[in-house]
């Protein structure tokens, strides 16, 4: 622990000591853009901060990470900024746009993410990701023909990152998900619960462009109040309160064999419903070993 004076930022009195850093350095250069600006100099200014770029290469490989790591924890609209003040800093690196269209899909804007990965497609033709990228928008808008000729092209250029979807008939799908809803552990039988149970190919709420997603298009599945839904809404002649929603496609995207099926249907619905009752992280890890 320590104890030191905060910050006092930039003061004008402050001059410039060659012992301090290099003329040439990114933070010297970044330096005399902000005088060169201040005293409307603006070419100068924009060439000083050219020059500090140029020192600074890894700045959009950083911001990168960034975005990555923000995505996976939960943060799609804070990686898009890095993002895009990333892609502003360099528009021509693939990397970042490849980036940028996995957070699209998570924010819903999947006809956002197809149109990059179209264009990414014809740039890199080769690129596994990329592939498995443009196959996983183009199945999520219901191309499943594209879809499944782009999964079989990204898993044989590297099957062992991108492997091909592990398809199953939808009622292997129903069956396993009714036998875990019949024998669901103590913690989530004494709710006195029985949800409904619908499987859909993909969130059909994901192809709404311009609505509000309530979920990402991504999402396994979800337990929904059947009183909650609209006219448009996804379940149908159910008398449930409640309803268990799988989405099929993207169970099948997640898993590579029988028994990974199984024990992501039986996950998916335990933290669903323990989610919906609103248990702790320790109910619901227990409903988890209990089944």
């Amino acid at each position: 622990m320590r104890d030191y004076p905060s910050s006092s930022g930039i003061r004008p009195t402050r001059r410039y000591h060659r012992g301090f850093a290099s003329p040439s350095g990114p933070g010297r250069l970044l330096q005399k853009a902000r005088q060169a600006l201040h005293e409307r100099r603006p070419e100068e200014a924009l060439q000083c901060t050219e020059e500090a770029m140029q020192h600074m290469g890894r700045v959009g490989e950083l911001l990168l990470i960034r975005a990555a790591a923000l995505l996976d924890m939960g943060h799609p609209r804070i990686a898009l900024s890095y993002l895009d003040t990333a892609i502003d800093m360099d528009p021509k690196n693939g990397d970042l746009a490849v980036e940028r269209c996995r957070v699209y899909v998570e924010l819903g804007d999947v006809l956002g993410a197809a149109d990059d990965l179209r264009e990414l497609t014809e740039l890199y033709p080769s690129d596994p990701e990329i592939l498995h990228l443009r196959a996983m928008s183009e199945e999520l808008l219901g191309n499943n023909t594209d879809a499944e000729r782009f999964y079989r092209d990204a898993a044989a250029l590297d099957d062992n990152a991108f492997p091909s979807p592990f398809r199953v008939p939808a009622e292997v799908i129903v069956s396993e998900a009714r036998a875990i809803l019949q024998a669901l552990p103590n913690t989530l039988e004494k709710q006195d619960i029985r949800p409904g149970l619908q499987v859909f190919p993909v969130p059909p709420m994901a192809l709404s462009p311009g609505e509000p997603v309530p979920f990402p298009p991504t999402m396994l599945g979800v337990c929904l109040e059947v009183g909650d839904l609209n006219d448009g809404g996804m379940v149908r002649s159910i008398a449930d309160p409640i309803c268990m929603i799988l989405f099929q496609r993207n169970i099948e995207r997640s898993v590579r064999s029988m028994d990974e099926l199984k024990d992501q249907i039986r996950q998916t619905i335990i933290i669903e419903l323990a989610h919906h009752l609103k248990l702790s992280e320790s109910e619901t890890n227990q409903a988890l070993d209990g089944l």
